[in-house]
């Protein structure tokens, strides 16, 4: 994402977060590169607070509709878990799960719990650019996962 949008996004983000009960928000990354953008308490199914380490994306080009799934990259997932499994050994009373949210052009937000993709879905290999900053690059075969649209665990409408 480019540093413009991604302040978007993550304003977008921290706003509608802040308008949820379900949502406390954290802070931000302050790192650029840190392989995470943000982290937010919310509740497990069972109602207890859970700890949630969040990817953002900004889906300038594309509406929520046009696709039926998204791509998550293998590098991308396992950088977020391994920072799950960090932060679980460094706060062991605490619950962490991961999420990808993506926030689209016409106002959609998904989030999808990334938890257990690994283990639950295909990994697929895909001709991709080797930036998501499309000046220079090339195209290189990046191991990927598809998150599917009806498998977020929610979508809701934005500003």
């Amino acid at each position: 994402m480019e540093e413009k949008n991604d302040n978007k996004v993550k304003e977008q983000f921290k706003q509608y977060c802040d308008s949820q009960s379900w949502c406390t928000f954290k802070g931000f990354s302050k790192n650029k590169y840190a392989g995470w953008d943000c982290s937010y308490y919310s509740a497990d199914t069972q109602g207890n607070e859970i700890s949630v380490i969040a990817e953002l994306k900004g889906k300038d080009s594309y509406p929520s509709t046009s696709r039926d799934s998204w791509l998550l990259t293998k590098a991308k997932y396992d950088k977020l878990t391994r920072l799950k499994i960090q932060m679980q050994i460094k706060y062991p009373q605490e619950q962490f799960t991961v999420h990808y949210i993506h926030i689209f052009p016409d106002n959609q937000l998904y989030i999808w719990n990334i938890d257990n993709v690994g283990a639950t879905k295909p990994l697929v290999q895909k001709e991709l650019p080797n930036t998501t900053y499309f000046g220079e690059s090339h195209k290189v075969i990046l191991p990927i996962y598809y998150l599917n649209n009806n498998e977020t665990i929610l979508k809701d409408k934005i500003n």
